[in-house]
Formats: structure tokens, C-alpha cells, sequence
């Protein structure tokens, strides 16, 4: 395959602190593959609904925003490297409490949802420390190509986690997962041990004593100002709130699909499939001359899959749709991301990495119980064919109505 296709792997090659980084994610996707199998499919085997297993995606979404708020603010103010370094050790306490409860004679749902809640505390702080140390670790010019790595590494996981937690909770059970996953867990802070200090951009006495609302303020009226930032926030919410339906796959597989629970594991391991695809051939991304048209068309593409999937009439049907779902969220993923943080000022990176994350975290959960609860009082075929039609709808107004984000240059191109 012709390298403008191959994924760029120079970051890796290049940067030490990349590769430490690198590694701490990998293990990080890895056990999150293998720990969202394992408590959707215990929560729908312990309540039989679909409406209980989006509720998961709030309790993780609902502490994660708020820590959100505050860990973008942390970001721009103190060394990022201990931030992210404590956060997954905190993590650590979210994992134990799920092997504890998988070990009691009849578990129960709300230290699962407390679990949860532990977690999404946790990755607030985390995930806008790792997005605003990004360009200081690898620089800006290579931001798409260690995001286009990251994607391949949580999507190769995302593939290798469901499959493996399928076959461990048929031999080992729940709490084989929650062992393994345990295990795991305890890695990534030992690799992040080995990055350098991060500490915050220089910035003047004023700014650096604002007060926590004021700075996210600040950052928010930024980003509104901003078609291109406004846009890259608002396109992933009309491809998230109206058209995730992955709180509904474990029903859509059994009772619509017929399939059992490695059916299951495959219809959850379809999209990485083909994430990890579009991750692998996305050397052309960095080379887009019309990066905003083509995020556009990824979403569109995005909520195209979705509204397949409810007239799939079999699983190898439904299968291809979940994977080219996968393939869109890839392109689309990678270029928001990197174009965000490509466009931010450095005194800004934490805080608006913070407001990225929160809608990228709070819409699909809002999404999930949407699709939740249509599938209480309407089929899931019609929820998802409505979903993807809203999507494809919203996605079309924000290209008309924002004409600067619309007219992206290519990445390469992009100025901070």
C-alpha cells in the first residue's frame, strides 16, 4: 500500500516521551475494551433492559463533566504529568469495587453505577491533561499522526477487548474480566512515571489568578468567537446525541438479531474493526486540502451507518453497517481533534480540550438513553433510523450555517 495511505508512525519514532505516553494509552484502551463488554453485558443480564445499560453511560458522563470543568482549568495551571499520573492511580478504586461486587452470590447495580462514577471522576481530570500536553510532546505538526495513532491503538483494543472479554466471561465469568482488567489498570500509572514534567504554559499574573468560572468563561466566549472551534464542537453532537446506539446493541443483537452473547462481542467489536481500519490507512488525512468538507462528510457517513443498521435484516448485514459506523468515527475523530488543538492557544489547550471532551462525553450518554428509551415504547429499527436521519440533518445545517468551518483548509495547514 502507497505510504500516503499507511499511518504515520514518525511520533513513535521520534519522540521518547511519545512512546511512554503511547504506551500508558494502549494499556489504558486495552483493559477499557475488555471493562465495557463485561459491565454493559452484567448490567442487561441483571436487568433485561436497554434503558439500565445507557444509564451507565450517565453516571459515567455526569461526575466526568463536572471534573471536566475543573481538570481544563488544572491543566492550563499545573504539571499535566502528575495530573494524568494520579488520576488513573484513582482509577484503580473504581476497578476494585467492580471485582468486589462480581464476587458477592448476587451482585449488585449500584456499585456498578458508583463504580462508574469513580471512573468518569477520574478520566475528567485525565483526559484534558493529555490532550493539552499533546503538542508539547510531539509538536504541532504531528498532532494528526499521533491522534491517528491513538485511534489505531484504542480501536486495534477495541477489537482484541470485547472478543477476549467474551471468551472470559464464558470461561471465568464476570470476575475474570474484572481480574484481568485490574491488572492492567495498574500499568498505565507506571508508564506515565517515565514523562518528563509538563508544567503550564508561561502566562501573565492576571490570567493565571482568574477564578475557575471566570478562565472557563473565557475559554467558552473563545470558542464561540471561533466558527472553526464552534463547528468542530457542534458537528460531533449531531453525530452523538441523536445517532449512538451502543447501548442498545446487546438487545438489538438478542432479540431483534437472534444472536447470542459472542454475537454480541462481535457486534461490539465491529466498530473498532473498522476504526482500526480507517486508523491504519490514514496517512492521507494530514494531506486533506478541504479538511472541513470532508469531516462533513464523515459524520454524514457517520449517521448513513447508523440508519442502516435498523434495516439490517441479519447479522453479517449489520456487521458491515457497524463497521463502516467505525470507519467514519476514525476520520471524523482525528480531525477534530487535531484541528482543535491545532487552533487553540496554548494558554487555552486545557480548558478548551475540557469543553471538547465534555460534549464528546455527555452527548453519546445522552444519546444512548435516547435511543434507550425509544427502544421502551418503539422498535429499535425505527429508533436508529430516526437517529441517523437526525444526524444526517443537524450535520448538514451546522456545514450551512457555520461557512468558515465549512471551508477548513488541509490539517497541515492549520495555525494556532
Amino acid at each position: 500500500m502507497s505510504r500516503l495511505f499507511l499511518i504515520d508512525v514518525s511520533p513513535l519514532r521520534d519522540y521518547p516521551a511519545f512512546r511512554y505516553l503511547f504506551a500508558a494509552r494502549a494499556t489504558t484502551f486495552f483493559v477499557l475494551g475488555i471493562l465495557n463488554f463485561a459491565v454493559n453485558l452484567q448490567i442487561y443480564n441483571l436487568t433485561k433492559s436497554a434503558l439500565s445499560v445507557a444509564m451507565l453511560s450517565i453516571c459515567v458522563a455526569a461526575p466526568m463533566t463536572v471534573s471536566m470543568l475543573f481538570g481544563g482549568v488544572l491543566a492550563d495551571r499545573y504539571d499535566k504529568r502528575k495530573l494524568m499520573m494520579w488520576s488513573r492511580t484513582a482509577h484503580l478504586g473504581a476497578v476494585a469495587l467492580l471485582l468486589i461486587n462480581a464476587m458477592m452470590d448476587q451482585p449488585l447495580l449500584w456499585p456498578i453505577y458508583g463504580s462508574a462514577a469513580i471512573a468518569g471522576t477520574a478520566a475528567g481530570i485525565s483526559m484534558p491533561a493529555f490532550m493539552a500536553a499533546m503538542p508539547a510532546i510531539v509538536g504541532r505538526g504531528n498532532l494528526a499522526a499521533a491522534a491517528a495513532l491513538g485511534s489505531l491503538t484504542s480501536q486495534a483494543s477495541g477489537i482484541i477487548g470485547p472478543a477476549l472479554a467474551g471468551l472470559l466471561m464464558m470461561q471465568w465469568g464476570t470476575v475474570g474480566c474484572y481480574g484481568v482488567v485490574a491488572i492492567g489498570s495498574v500499568l498505565t500509572p507506571l508508564f506515565l512515571t517515565r514523562l518528563p514534567a509538563l508544567p503550564p504554559p508561561k502566562a501573565d499574573a492576571p490570567q493565571a489568578k482568574q477564578k475557575v468560572f471566570t478562565a472557563l468563561r473565557n475559554a467558552f466566549s473563545y470558542a464561540m468567537a471561533s466558527q472553526i472551534i464552534a463547528g468542530l464542537l457542534l458537528i460531533d453532537v449531531a453525530a452523538t446525541l441523536f445517532a449512538t446506539p451502543f447501548a442498545a446493541l446487546p438487545q438489538f443483537g438478542a432479540q431483534v438479531l437472534n444472536g447470542d452473547e459472542r454475537t454480541i462481542g462481535l457486534m461490539f467489536a465491529a466498530p473498532a474493526a473498522g476504526a482500526f481500519l480507517a486508523a491504519f490507512v490514514s496517512g492521507w488525512i494530514s494531506r486533506l486540502e478541504r479538511s472541513g468538507q470532508a469531516l462533513i462528510l464523515a459524520v454524514c457517513g457517520w449517521g448513513f451507518s447508523v440508519f442502516a443498521l435498523g434495516f439490517a435484516p441479519n447479522i453479517p448485514l449489520a456487521l458491515v453497517f457497524l463497521v463502516a459506523m467505525g470507519f467514519a468515527d476514525t476520520v471524523s475523530e482525528v480531525l477534530r481533534g487535531s484541528l482543535l488543538q491545532q487552533h487553540t492557544p496554548d494558554h487555552l489547550l486545557g480548558r478548551l480540550s475540557s469543553l471538547w471532551l465534555i460534549q464528546a462525553t455527555l452527548t453519546p450518554a445522552l444519546g444512548n438513553v435516547a435511543i434507550g428509551a425509544l427502544a421502551e415504547t418503539q422498535s429499535l429499527r425505527i429508533s436508529f433510523a430516526l437517529g441517523g436521519t437526525a444526524c444526517l440533518l443537524a450535520a448538514l445545517a451546522i456545514a450551512l450555517w457555520l461557512p468558515g468551518f465549512r471551508r477548513m483548509a488541509a490539517v497541515s495547514e492549520a495555525k494556532s
